[in-house]
C-alpha cells in the first residue's frame, strides 16, 4: 500500500495499527508511530522483569487477563520489596510521566515518588516523572501485599489515560425507532441503526418486567441486521425486550426498552 505523505498536514498525526478478523473483531493496537516518532509507550506489567514478591497473577478484568500482584510467599519475602523493571533503552531520551493501571491498597513508588493507592476497581494513577537517557530502567516498587498493577504508560504527552489500552472507549449511540409486530406466535422486532462507524452487532435481551437486567440469563441473540424475530411457543400478556448496540471494541450503548403486550 502506498501512502501519500503530502496529505499529512497541520498538526502531527499519530497512528496505530490493528489486525481485524473476518467477523470484525480487532486485535490490540500496535505501538504508536508518527513522523516525529512515538510519544507514548505502553507496557504489560506481567511481561516485564519481576523481582519477588512481585508475581504474575490471573485477573479476568486486567488487560490480557494477567496482572502483577505483590504476594509474599514467606516471612523473608514479606520483609522485602517487590519490583517491576521496565527496560527503557529503546525509548528516546526525555522526560516521561509514568502512569499505571492499578488496583488494591498500598503504595507504588517510582524513584523518589510514592503514590498511595486505594482502589477497589482498576484505575489509572500517575506514579511520578522520570528522565530517561536511553540506558536506564524504570523500576516500580512496592511491599504492600495484594497491591496490583496491570499496565504501565510512559508518555511525553500531557494527557491522562482512561481506557485499559489506547483504544476507543466511547459507546455507540443507542438504537432508535424500535417497533414490534406480532404474527401468530412470532414477535418481530425492528429498529433504526445506531450511528457508529465501528458498529459491530446488536444484542437482544428479553424479560418479564421492564426493569430486568441485561445478562447471560436474559440474552436471546446477537444479530448484524436491524431486525429480529422471537419465535415463542405462546405469546405472553407482557413481553419486554432491550436492544443494545455493540462496537468493535465491545463498548455497549444504553439499552432501549420495548414492551410488547398481547391484545
Amino acid at each position: 500500500m502506498k501512502v501519500n505523505h503530502s496529505k499529512v498536514i497541520g498538526q502531527w498525526k499519530y497512528y496505530v495499527v490493528a489486525a481485524m478478523e473476518h467477523s470484525g473483531l480487532e486485535s490490540l493496537f500496535s505501538n504508536e508511530v508518527s513522523r516525529t516518532g512515538a510519544k507514548s509507550f505502553y507496557f504489560e506489567a506481567e511481561e516485564m522483569s519481576l523481582v519477588p514478591p512481585a508475581r504474575r497473577f490471573f485477573d479476568g478484568y486486567a488487560n490480557g487477563f494477567q496482572t502483577v500482584r505483590i504476594n509474599a510467599e514467606s516471612p523473608k519475602e514479606a520483609a522485602t520489596t517487590g519490583k517491576i523493571i521496565i527496560r527503557s533503552d529503546h525509548l528516546p531520551a526525555g522526560k516521561y510521566a509514568v502512569w499505571a493501571r492499578v488496583k488494591g491498597t498500598g503504595v507504588w513508588a517510582v524513584e523518589t515518588s510514592k503514590v498511595l493507592i486505594h482502589a477497589n476497581d482498576w484505575e489509572w494513577k500517575q506514579l511520578g516523572v522520570v528522565k530517561l537517557k536511553g540506558s536506564n530502567t524504570v523500576d516500580i516498587v512496592s511491599s504492600n501485599d495484594n497491591l496490583m498493577l496491570d499496565m504501565v504508560l510512559l508518555t511525553t504527552e500531557d494527557f491522562g489515560p482512561e481506557a485499559s489500552y489506547p483504544a476507543d472507549s466511547n459507546p455507540p449511540d443507542e438504537v432508535s425507532n424500535v417497533k414490534a409486530e406480532i404474527f401468530a406466535n412470532n414477535i418481530e422486532l425492528s429498529w433504526e441503526s445506531s450511528y457508529a462507524l465501528d458498529l459491530h452487532h446488536y444484542t437482544i435481551y428479553s424479560g418479564n418486567t421492564a426493569d430486568f437486567e441485561c445478562n447471560n440469563q436474559t440474552v436471546i441473540r446477537s444479530v448484524l441486521k436491524t431486525s429480529f424475530t422471537d419465535a415463542l411457543p405462546e405469546i405472553q400478556q407482557d413481553n419486554f425486550y432491550k436492544i443494545i448496540a455493540v462496537d468493535n471494541r465491545w463498548n455497549e450503548s444504553k439499552p432501549v426498552l420495548i414492551h410488547v403486550g398481547k391484545e
